[in-house]
């Protein structure tokens, strides 16, 4: 036998009280309730502070990263997907980090290719930092500022509303499309969470 971490408890809990509150709330034949109450609501389910997360191989992320030019919007657009992919695969950042990115966050004069602020509500553990761009990170801003320009805290990344990023929801399911195209399963698919 092999111990589990505790996100696996975690999950399997989440499983059990929504089994449980679905059983007092459907009748059998007769009209009674499986079950009068939850008996674990009100308990604490625990939590994993650092979870593992599945992280792309280089391979991957070049399939993927090719196949992401075909992924377009339904009214037949061109994605955000490629800059997105060679953001998170140059800086680490995940993809709902770098959806929230503004134009205000951009430091390109500073450093050798500039530099990126990354806000603290957007990190996992809360912390601002001001990070240098690789060479590959800043011609990735560069085509995102080349097609749409802005200044300040507009989204870098703008979803449907122009004012509001894109969700990071949004970007997965373009990671998803990209993944099926290059014939990939998707990675973290159990959680629904995809890591490039």
């Amino acid at each position: 036998r092999r111990p589990v971490r505790m996100r696996t408890v975690e999950a399997d809990l989440e499983w059990l009280d929504l089994v449980l509150s679905w059983g007092t709330k459907w009748n059998d034949a007769r009209g009674k309730y499986l079950l009068s109450e939850n008996p674990v609501r009100g308990y604490p389910i625990p939590s994993e502070s650092n979870p593992r997360r599945p992280v792309a191989s280089e391979d991957r992320y070049q399939a993927v990263r090719a196949a992401a030019e075909g992924i377009t919007t339904r009214n037949g657009r061109r994605t955000y997907l490629p800059e997105l992919l060679d953001l998170a695969n140059a800086t680490g950042r995940r993809l709902s980090a770098i959806c929230r990115l503004t134009c205000a966050d951009l430091r390109l004069s500073e450093g050798p290719y500039g530099s990126i602020r990354w806000p603290a509500a957007t990190d996992k553990l809360g912390r601002e930092a001001t990070v240098f761009l690789s060479p590959v990170a800043r011609a990735a801003i560069d085509r995102v500022l080349a097609e749409r320009p802005g200044i300040g805290p507009v989204p870098l990344f703008p979803g449907p509303e122009p004012q509001r990023p894109i969700s990071r929801f949004l970007a997965d399911s373009w990671l998803r499309r990209a993944e099926k195209l290059a014939g990939l399963a998707a990675a973290g698919a159990a959680k629904g969470h995809a890591r490039v």
